[in-house]
């Protein structure tokens, strides 16, 4: 691709001819090795992408002297002269798309007018498609958190590739209703996959849209309440209140008022004992 970038420079803009660059001097332009140049070069010929029109050969000893005393430079070879072509798919296509019907009348420069007009046109176009007014509002940033979340979720679950950027990956996070800040990449991730075992689903090895597959899973998650069972901090958060529980009566048993209430009731149980020995 260097190189057909280098002798697509070189040509005429228009006509795709005049390619008259060696091999050497295209191999530096390209930032390449000369036998890359030739060969790049027999393979776009094989395409039907480029045609020599003329062979590169020895000057004479007149046309030395006469390049010597135009140019200052001692050349001995000349370079051979391409053009670049298009197969007959595109030639028919860019026949059938740009082209005049047979039999109109129209000359060449105004096809090139009428070319190099539409190409800044549609240059214009693009810049103004591309270029944010000042009344277009700006999207909000994605939370930090959830930024994070993304970033390790996607380097946890191995079918969540080729889905672009990770803001995509944010926006599926921010409409599953998921907490980030109760959520671990590698706690996620486990959630997910013991909701698919419990299931019985078979998670493929290629998915054609990660994104949708996954927020069909957060969905489906969401909907049985599973995220209370599969989160394991909302397990720790329930074993802390029980213990929280245990060690506040464990802590009003051994309060003073306890061990007061302990003894009055201890003297009534061995009054009521008495009382009844007597009887």
């Amino acid at each position: 691709m260097k190189v057909m970038r280098v002798d697509a420079l070189t040509a005429d803009h228009i006509t795709g001819r005049n390619v008259r660059t060696s091999h050497s001097t295209c191999a530096k332009k390209a930032a390449t090795s000369p036998a890359l140049v030739k060969r790049s070069r027999q393979v776009a010929e094989c395409l039907g992408l480029m045609t020599t029109v003329d062979r590169g050969r020895y000057l004479t000893q007149e046309e030395r002297q006469q390049v010597l005393k135009e140019t200052g430079f001692g050349y001995t070879k000349k370079a051979s002269t391409r053009s670049l072509t298009m197969t007959r798919e595109w030639a028919v296509q860019t026949a059938t798309d740009h082209l005049p019907r047979s039999g109109s009348t129209m000359n060449k420069s105004s096809l090139r007018g009428t070319n190099q007009k539409r190409s800044r046109v549609s240059a214009a176009s693009r810049i103004n498609e591309e270029k944010p007014t000042k009344n277009t509002p700006r999207p909000l940033p994605r939370d930090l958190s959830t930024q994070k979340l993304a970033a390790g979720l996607e380097r946890q679950l191995f079918w969540l590739t080729g889905f672009g950027h990770i803001g995509r990956l944010c926006d599926v996070l921010t409409n599953s209703g998921l907490n980030p800040a109760t959520w671990t990449p590698s706690s996620l991730s486990n959630a997910l996959n013991a909701f698919t075992a419990q299931r019985g689903w078979t998670t493929p090895h290629k998915i054609s849209n990660p994104l949708a597959y996954l927020s069909f899973l957060l969905t489906a998650a969401s909907l049985d309440n599973a995220w209370e069972t599969f989160n394991p901090q909302s397990k720790a958060r329930e074993a802390m209140k029980s213990t929280q529980a245990a060690k506040e009566a464990l802590e009003a048993r051994n309060a003073p008022e306890h061990k007061i209430n302990l003894r009055a009731g201890i003297a009534k149980l061995r009054e009521v004992l008495k009382t009844s020995k007597v009887v």
